[in-house]
């Protein structure tokens, strides 16, 4: 190696440093007139002091609100035991393809694309065995029938 190559490479060296600085430069100068250009900074609004406040008092009636009817808890579990077997059923259902086993967060994009999952399930509640529908709908809704009653259930984990 000669003494030339040698300042050769500090000269090319020294060249390329000072253009990327002078380009960062130029970018944050850049930047900073365009935050002051777009976000301006706002002016703060004396408070004018006005006369004296006056404060009217009204009495109205106040509404009464009938009262939430109270959902019977076999009821909600029940639901609960129903869509949860259904949705082990889902999974059952879908772990025979390859591609939900590599990517089982596409099983939530179904709904998106219209394919909806329906079933018949006998669940064991209470010592006895209860035959439910379960219909699965866009939103993490449920349409359950039970019995002659059908119920909407908004079920998601949180």
């Amino acid at each position: 190696m000669d003494i030339n190559t040698i300042i050769t490479g500090l000269y090319i060296t020294g060249i390329g440093v000072a253009i990327v600085f002078s380009i960062l430069s130029i970018l944050v100068i850049i930047i900073h007139v365009l935050k002051q250009t777009i976000y301006k900074p706002v002016k703060k609004m004396k408070k004018e002091e006005t006369g004296k406040t006056r404060i009217i008092v009204e009495e109205k009636p106040v509404k009464t609100e009938k009262p939430r009817r109270e959902t019977d808890p076999q009821l909600i579990a029940l639901l609960s035991a129903t869509i949860t077997a259904f949705n082990e059923y889902k999974a059952a259902t879908l772990k025979k393809y390859d591609l939900f086993k590599d990517f089982p967060e596409l099983a939530r994009l179904l709904p998106l694309a219209g394919i909806l999952f329906k079933s018949k399930i006998k669940v064991s509640f209470g010592g006895k065995d209860i035959i439910v529908d379960v219909e699965e709908l866009p939103n993490n809704a449920y349409k359950v029938s039970v019995g002659g009653k059908t119920y909407i259930v908004n079920y998601s984990i949180q």
